[in-house]
C-alpha cells in the first residue's frame, strides 16, 4: 500500500500559515509564544527551514551533506521546544551503522522507536531527473538499506528514511514537503522494482508525506502519546504492523536524567546494532523534559 493512500484531516501548509508571518524565513524564527510545547508547529517549521536552506544551498552553489542538514534541523529544534532532547556520537562510531538517528517518542517510562536514515535531493539540468543520489540498492548483506532494516528487526525500532527536499516540485506543494518520511521496506522495494530510476524524486515520493503528518493532531490522552505514535506510522506508511510500545531502555533515562533500577547489557549512553553505533539519538515527549530554551539572545 502507498503511503500516498492516507490522506490526513489537516493541512500542513494552513498549520504553518496559521502559526507564523508569511515569510518562509519565519518558518523557525517567528513563533509565537504559545507554540512553544506544539510538535506539529515544530515539524512543520523544520520541514520549511529545510527546504528554503538547501534551496538556496542549490542557488549558491553550497555543498550541503545529509550530516549538516540533521546537525543544523536538530539544532533549530534544540532552540524551539522544550520537549526534545538529544545525544550524538562521533562520527568515527557512526560510519559503523547502516542507520543515522534513533527517535524516542515517550511519554512516562513508555516509547516508541523510530530508526531514521536521512538522503538529500539532488538538482538536476534535466527535468524530472533530479534523485537522492545517496540512496541506492545493491542485493547484498552489506547494503546499507539492508542494514538498516535488519538492526531495526533485531532491535525491534521501525525503520524509515527521511528525505530532504527544496522545490519548485509541481509534485511538492508547499516546503512542508522539506523533510519527508517513508517507510525503509517501501523504499527497498521501489528501488529494486524501479532499478535505477529507483532513486528518483517521482519514484520516492508517492511512498513519502511530510514528516509533519507524524506528530500533527494527535490528540493522545494521558500517556498514550507512543501509542498514537505507532498508530500514525502505520497510518501514513501503509505497513501493516510495527514494534510494540517499549519500556524506556537505560541510554533513554541517562539523557533525562533518570535513575534506572533496569540495567542490560548495552552501554547506558549508546544503544548498540550489530553494525555498530548510530550516530545518535533523539527524545521528543509530550511533555516538557528540560528547562525552556532562552531565545532572548536570538535576534531571529
Amino acid at each position: 500500500m502507498s503511503s500516498s493512500a492516507w490522506q490526513p484531516a489537516y493541512s500542513c501548509q494552513y498549520e504553518l500559515q496559521m502559526a507564523c508571518y508569511p515569510n518562509p524565513w519565519c518558518a523557525c524564527s517567528l513563533r509565537p509564544p504559545d507554540q512553544m510545547n506544539d510538535l506539529c508547529h515544530l515539524f512543520a517549521c523544520a520541514a520549511w527551514k529545510t527546504w528554503w536552506d538547501l534551496r538556496d544551498s542549490v542557488k549558491f552553489d553550497i555543498a550541503v551533506s545529509e550530516d549538516s542538514i540533521t546537525d543544523m534541523l536538530l539544532l533549530e529544534m534544540l532552540r524551539r521546544t522544550n520537549q526534545l532532547v538529544c545525544k550524538r556520537f562521533t562520527r568515527r562510531q557512526e560510519a559503523k551503522s547502516g542507520a543515522d538517528w534513533l527517535w524516542w517518542f515517550i511519554s512516562g517510562n513508555s516509547g516508541f522507536p523510530v530508526v531514521i536514515q536521512s538522503k538529500r535531493l539532488y538538482a538536476s539540468r534535466l527535468p524530472g531527473n533530479r534523485r537522492y543520489e545517496a540512496l541506492r540498492y545493491k542485493p547484498n548483506r552489506h547494503d546499507q538499506t539492508n542494514t538498516m532494516l535488519r538492526n531495526a528487526c533485531k532491535k525491534d525500532w521501525f525503520p524509515m528514511f527521511c528525505f530532504y527536499n527544496f522545490g519548485p516540485s509541481p509534485r511538492m506543494e508547499s516546503p512542508c514537503w522539506g523533510c519527508s518520511l517513508a517507510a525503509a521496506e517501501s523504499v527497498k522495494e521501489t528501488l529494486i522494482r524501479s532499478g535505477p530510476s529507483g532513486n528518483r524524486l517521482d519514484s520516492i515520493l508517492p511512498i513519502s508525506v511530510p514528516w509533519c503528518h507524524l506528530v500533527c493532531h494527535l490528540a493522545p490522552s494521558e500517556g498514550q502519546f507512543p501509542v498514537a505514535i505507532r498508530r500514525r506510522v502505520i497510518e501514513i506508511t501503509g505497513i501493516g504492523t510495527a514494534p510494540r510500545v517499549q519500556e524506556l531502555p537505560p541510554y533513554v533515562h541517562e539523557l533525562l536524567g533518570i535513575q534506572s533500577a533496569a540495567r542490560d547489557s548495552e552501554s547506558p549512553t549508546q544503544p548498540l546494532d550489530d553494525g555498530g553505533h548510530l550516530a545518535g539519538f533523539v527524545v521528543v515527549s509530550d511533555q516538557p523534559i528540560r528547562d525552556v530554551p532562552d531565545n532572548r539572545d536570538n535576534p531571529r
